[in-house]
């Protein structure tokens, strides 16, 4: 564990992607999807497992294309970092009153999934693959 100002950091894999805090960033952090400046990126590395002989190497995430939670939908994609993250998006989807989508775990739906007219056709893709 580390200490970031107020904040405490935890590594998961340290052996394989070790955490240093930025040099010249403020106390903030930020998803890999967005051009924002400063702040810590997160959800930016990842690990690949080798099938065969199962060692992990260092992959720098390429998101959504390297994301496992990804629905195709009319033409759009519909993606999620990870199974937690899909679920908080299908709930927020199937709700019909919907709270604000400040936080980033819902800023980055597009709108194009929110229609009413395509609601249930996201819902059913969802849950099936999350259920399964």
């Amino acid at each position: 564990m580390h200490q970031w100002g107020g904040w405490t950091v935890l590594e998961r894999f340290p052996s394989q992607v070790s955490w240093h805090p930025p040099s010249t960033s403020q106390q903030y952090l930020r998803t890999g999807v967005d051009n924002i400046q400063g702040g810590y990126p997160v959800l930016t590395n990842g690990l690949v497992q080798c099938p065969h002989c199962h060692s992990n190497t260092k992959h720098n995430l390429d998101w959504p294309m390297d994301s496992y939670w990804q629905w195709e939908i009319r033409g759009e994609l519909l993606w999620a970092w990870d199974k937690n993250h899909a679920e908080k998006i299908l709930k927020f989807i199937k709700a019909t009153i919907r709270p604000s989508r400040r936080t980033p775990n819902l800023k980055y739906i597009p709108s194009h999934f929110l229609s009413s007219n395509v609601r249930d056709l996201v819902v059913k893709k969802m849950e099936l693959s999350i259920n399964a």
